[in-house]
């Protein structure tokens, strides 16, 4: 969960806290370091508040508009009902509840998603859910065990199929991660997986 969301999002980040002050909300810490002792792993949520009587952990996710408006849920006459949150902005939060929770153990959760381009905001309730924090508790077990047998992880697919876009597309984690070229052993990789899921 380390992140880095650079200098713009550093600005974005703080005009939200900032607004947040002007709407009457009590900011009760920020960045306030999150340690799993049994995984060994540690994330720093960005704000949690007091919104009245409620405490809210808040993950901020500045994106660009095409993101934005991709991730909206519509109704039928095509007006905007909600956000779907991604996956891991989600599994992200719950790692960050589950050891919340034993600190103050009524906080809820919330993304806060940012249109870079339009300014446009929307939130997301996060509930804590067993199941999930069950997933993130065996993958991080998972590549323990990796590290401790010094061996790669599996490495994930370069092209996969996209539900929602009904095509396949390289794959968002292979992309991101500055590592998939050592694994697969080739720099040209993501061109390869390019002209593959066009064909």
């Amino acid at each position: 969960f380390v992140k880095n969301i650079g200098h713009e999002g550093k600005i974005k980040e703080l005009e939200i806290l900032v607004k947040h002050i002007l709407n009457g909300s009590e900011i009760v810490s920020t960045q306030e370091r999150v340690f799993e002792e049994d995984l060994n792993v540690s994330g720093r949520p960005d704000v949690i508040l007091k919104e009245g009587n409620d405490l809210i952990v808040e993950e901020i996710k500045t994106v660009n508009s095409r993101v934005f408006w991709y991730q909206a849920i519509k109704n039928e006459v095509n007006a905007i009902q909600g956000m779907k949150p991604q996956p891991h902005h989600e599994y992200q939060l719950i790692f960050y509840l589950k050891k919340l929770l034993e600190k103050y153990p009524n906080i809820k959760g919330r993304l806060r998603y940012k249109s870079r381009d339009d300014g446009t905001e929307m939130t997301v309730p996060i509930p804590y859910q067993e199941e999930k924090w069950q997933k993130i508790r065996k993958t991080f077990l998972y590549l323990e065990d990796c590290w401790a047998k010094n061996e790669l992880p599996v490495t994930p697919d370069s092209v996969i199929f996209d539900d929602s876009k009904r095509k396949y597309v390289v794959n968002w984690k292979a992309k991101y991660c500055q590592y998939h070229h050592i694994c697969l052993g080739d720099t040209n990789w993501e061109k390869q997986a390019y002209k593959q899921s066009i064909e």
